[in-house]
């Protein structure tokens, strides 16, 4: 998968994208630890409770950003 991420994406890109998932990666490292509440817990356990990657549909979803995304 990073390789098709490397033919959409300069380096310095790369970068800057890895540093913003870190980012909010950290954030919400944070406010669970401190258990700040985001969302109400009904919403969490909905996300919890339905989420199972799909590593074609991943694939695809992926592709399909790439060709969509601004060439500039």
């Amino acid at each position: 998968m990073f390789d098709d991420v490397q033919r959409h994406f300069s380096d310095a890109e790369v970068v800057e994208h890895s540093a913003v998932c870190g980012l909010f990666g950290r954030s919400n490292r944070f406010q669970d630890s401190m258990r700040l509440l985001i969302e109400e817990q009904h919403e969490v356990d909905k996300i919890r409770n339905c989420v199972r990657v799909d590593p074609e549909r991943l694939r695809v979803y992926a592709q399909r950003l790439g060709a969509h995304w601004p060439q500039e």
